[in-house]
């Protein structure tokens, strides 16, 4: 799909329209997003000007979104989501950290490996790889235990055993 090569709107434009539709007030959006009312109302008019269609009706009982601001809307998220990976690229939180360990069949251990657990518990991602055996060398995977924490996503705890 070709793009217009005069689009010029910038990302900041996007989260604009974005912040609008959730609020469903340019006024309340023009608090969460600390600019003034009337410079956020003409950033959507050049926006919608660039675009070449209305993304919101205005009335005085707020804002609605258009056919076309629905699919704007449906966009711009998606894209508004695919930016931030994108700035995360070079943050140093972004790698997936792991820890491999396998230890003989022993209560003891569990418990202390348990306590580690708990302890890196405050790691973005993290994975443990735990193998428990009764006979070391020998071990075969039984069951992945998956588990998350709101703030940081999903974590996996592999248990194998024999």
């Amino acid at each position: 799909m070709k793009y217009k090569e005069v689009l010029k709107m910038n990302i900041e434009y996007i989260k604009y329209a974005v912040e609008i539709a959730k609020t469903k007030s340019i006024n309340k959006a023009s608090e969460n997003l600390y600019i003034s009312q009337p410079n956020l109302s003409r950033t959507i008019v050049k926006l919608e000007e660039e675009l070449g269609f209305k993304i919101f009706i205005r009335s005085k009982q707020g804002i609605e979104l258009t056919m076309e601001g629905k699919e704007f809307l449906y966009y711009a998220e998606s894209m508004l989501e695919e930016y931030d990976h994108i700035c995360a690229i070079n943050t140093p939180d972004r790698f997936i950290h792991s820890f491999s360990i396998s230890v003989p069949k022993a209560a003891y251990i569990t418990n202390a490996i348990t306590g580690f657990v708990n302890s890196i518990s405050s790691l973005p991602k993290f994975t443990i790889d735990f193998k428990e055996s009764a006979d070391y060398p020998y071990c075969s995977a039984e069951r992945v235990v998956e588990y998350e924490y709101p703030e940081f996503g999903k974590n996996k705890l592999n248990v194998l055993a024999l």
